[in-house]
Parts: structure tokens; C-alpha cells; sequence
């Protein structure tokens, strides 16, 4: 058994050194260029209104602005002209729109914000304008 040991021993250490220089060993990595993808997104100018109904009042806002713009953009840009005063609160469920011209929320309604008849209020910073679009804010029961 003793003559055996530094026998397995230097068999082991062998096949050691064989699989790290067969691990480490170096081969030319060929970089491909991808090609640019067809179906890009474009960017284009896009046209779209906000209208916002309140206590039986309608004020409809027309901004030109790109159709990588979100939701949120089109009201923080209404906002920054001073042209509509809101406030959002973000939960982790989602988004709840405060108030409206200091008309707030009561535990009765609701600020909501629809597009093509679909209640869009917790996804508006992840949904982009579309041209010609019509939003719709508010008050529901």
C-alpha cells in the first residue's frame, strides 16, 4: 500500500494538471456585429389632448410633444406651464391621481385617467403617448 500512494498521488496530480490547462486554455473569441433591428421604435412628433372633466366642467389641453413621451410627461408638462395643478401619490399597488385643480379625492371618487374607454391611472408613467390621442381625466365613482 505504501508503494501504492505516491503512485495515485502523482496520477492524481496529473489529471489535475491536465484539466486546468485544458480549463484555462485560450481560444480567439470573434466579436459579430449584431444588425440594427427592423423593427426599431421611431420616434416621431405626436399631437395629443387632455381633457379634463370636473363638476360639470370640460377644459381640453392640445400639446405637441415626441411619441416617446409617457403619460406622466404630457401632465408634468401641463404642469409646468401652469395650465393644470395635480397631485399623485405612488403605493406599491399603484398610483392614486390626489387631486385635480384643488379638487380632491374623496372616499366616494376617485381622479381617473382613461384612454379609449380603459382606466390607464396606475400605468401612466410606463404608457407612451400615441398620436392623436385623447385622455380623458376624471372624477369617477
Amino acid at each position: 500500500m505504501k508503494k501504492l500512494t505516491p503512485l495515485i498521488y502523482i496520477c492524481f496530480l496529473t489529471i489535475i494538471f491536465l484539466y486546468v490547462r485544458s480549463v484555462l486554455k485560450v481560444d480567439q473569441i470573434s466579436i459579430i456585429q449584431k444588425e440594427s433591428d427592423k423593427n426599431a421604435f421611431e420616434v416621431h412628433p405626436a399631437k395629443v389632448f387632455l381633457t379634463v372633466e370636473y363638476n360639470g366642467n370640460m377644459k381640453t389641453y392640445s400639446l405637441s410633444m415626441k411619441n416617446e413621451d409617457s403619460i406622466f410627461d404630457l401632465l408634468n408638462q401641463l404642469r409646468e406651464k401652469d395650465d393644470l395643478y395635480f397631485e399623485i401619490t405612488q403605493y406599491t399597488h399603484g398610483l392614486k391621481i390626489e387631486q385635480v385643480y384643488n379638487i380632491k379625492t374623496s372616499e366616494i371618487k376617485e381622479w381617473k385617467l382613461y384612454y379609449k374607454d380603459q382606466d390607464i391611472t396606475n400605468n401612466i408613467k410606463d404608457t407612451l403617448i400615441e398620436d392623436g390621442g385623447k385622455y380623458y381625466l376624471r372624477p369617477e365613482s
